[in-house]
């Protein structure tokens, strides 16, 4: 089975969907599916898969495999010689998110070398600096090498993991 919500980067995700003709029902039997996806702004291709109905419901269901998730942002068209075209975005995110108390402060952690943006990075924060206490994570850097966390004010250690890329292990940051 395909992971639901959240949309996570890298992993199969299942959408589904109602296709509502002009009197606002959901409509069976659409015709001429045509799915098709665009990862992070580009050109739109064909997905492995197609929309299916699911029973005779008016309710539909598309599979996207990791490949065509393999995004932050992911956009869906669903193309239907009968009933027009419906449009949806999905923002992936790189792993769980975990907040560290009610109130908490949304942060972004950049991550580069040599100046240069580091994309599919596992990260994650701790509370010490042995790296056991984890409060967020492991979540992975988007295209523009950045995580977001909700975290509390008060100091935190970074620990950055991708293969072919010496680790960081336990660099400490305040969060205020």
């Amino acid at each position: 089975m395909a992971q639901i919500w959240p949309a996570k980067k890298n992993n199969e995700f299942d959408l589904y969907f109602p296709i509502y003709g002009d009197n606002l029902t959901a409509q069976t039997g659409a015709a001429g599916l045509d799915s098709e996806v665009s990862k992070d702004g580009g050109s739109f291709t064909d997905c492995t898969n197609e929309a299916t109905e699911i029973g005779s419901t008016g309710i539909y269901k598309l599979s996207l495999t990791s490949t065509e998730m393999n995004a932050d942002v992911v956009a869906v068209q669903v193309k239907t010689t009968s009933l027009g075209t419906l449009a949806f975005t999905l923002y992936t995110v790189g792993g769980t998110w975990v907040t560290a108390g009610p109130g908490a402060l949304s942060r972004t952690i950049g991550v580069t070398v040599g100046g240069n943006p580091l994309e599919g990075a596992s990260v994650w924060l701790t509370t010490d600096s042995a790296g056991n206490n984890v409060i967020a994570g492991p979540l992975t850097t988007s295209s523009m090498g950045v995580i977001a966390v909700l975290v509390d004010a008060g100091s935190y250690y970074v620990w950055v993991q991708k293969d072919g890329y010496n680790a960081i292990a336990g660099q400490s940051v305040s969060v205020s």
